[in-house]
């Protein structure tokens, strides 16, 4: 993995190179003062310099505490939605059994499957989102997956929107391996470089975060990186988020300044009962379900 502070003797950031396959990288555009790279072999994408542990952890409780994550968490039915149509996809595809929902926020989807009888539990890095889902009376914990030590492996983690938050992808999937029993499971969702979305937009698309998306895959990327840390890919399909208008203003307020000028404006015609309806929608995404083998 780079080192955050890996830069040139001009000050300029150095070439990574490519954690998936080792090749350089090319530089690609920059953003928000941030470099943005693609590996030309496996087309790997991903932001260099890295922000350090204590800067991410940082950004998120601030997020969580007055900023655009804020506004998020307070979309309840949305979200509550959103989750549970999340266990209604991977709960086909993930033994049940002991469950970890890596990167839970306030514990959205931990309470999901927890009152349909898997025996959840959640981690994340922001305390300020971890303390909100405590005071619900959810078992979530400050940690990240490298520094967790359960007392027994689980049958299945979940991962949605979060390997590309993470510095180290590989051994972020690697401790994955190791805390999922032989025969668990692991749903992935992240966003993807092959979507049409993507592919319009391109480097104005909303899932290039600077201050906290830092790699990015196509789907044969991802497939590639999960089966090097020793998983059976099952299956890798399309995501689809349920959404309501307001909520995509939020979003695109922060992240594409041009597109929420557009729809502030379409905004004027919608009826308040359509611009709060919640429409389930492909923004992007996919979701991954690998296996440990037995």
């Amino acid at each position: 993995m780079l080192e955050p502070s890996s830069v040139t003797a001009q000050g300029k950031p150095a070439s990574p190179t490519c954690p998936v396959c080792s090749t350089g990288l090319e530089p690609t555009f920059v953003k928000k003062g941030k470099h943005f790279w693609r590996c030309p072999e496996c087309r790997l994408e991903m932001q260099s310099p890295l922000p350090t542990t204590e800067e991410l952890a940082a950004y998120y409780d601030a997020s969580y505490g007055s900023g655009l994550y804020r506004t998020f968490v307070e979309a309840n039915a949305m979200k509550v939605k959103t989750a549970d149509e999340r266990f209604g996809i991977v709960s086909r595809h993930l033994p049940s059994g002991r469950w970890l929902d890596v990167g839970c926020s306030t514990g959205f989807f931990v309470a999901s499957a927890r009152k349909r009888g898997i025996d959840c539990e959640g981690i994340d890095v922001s305390t300020v989102a971890v303390t909100e889902g405590l005071n619900q009376g959810l078992p979530l914990s400050v940690s990240t997956l490298e520094a967790w030590y359960p007392p027994k492996p689980y049958d299945a983690l979940t991962c949605f929107d979060v390997l590309e938050h993470v510095l180290d992808p590989v051994g972020f999937l690697g401790r994955a391996r190791e805390l999922l029993r032989p025969g668990g499971s692991i749903a992935i969702t992240v966003p993807n470089l092959s979507s049409f979305s993507r592919r319009v937009m391109g480097s104005r698309w909303y899932y290039y975060i600077p201050e906290e998306h830092l790699h990015y895959f196509h789907p044969a990327t991802l497939r590639r990186l999960v089966t090097s840390r020793g998983f059976v890919v099952q299956r890798c399909f399309r995501a689809y988020k349920p959404m309501t208008f307001e909520y995509s203003l939020s979003q695109f307020q922060e992240y594409n300044p041009l597109i929420y000028k557009v729809l502030t404006r379409i905004g004027r015609a919608v009826p308040p009962r359509a611009a709060s309806a919640v429409w389930r929608l492909p923004i992007g995404e996919m979701t991954l379900v690998a296996q440990r083998p037995e």
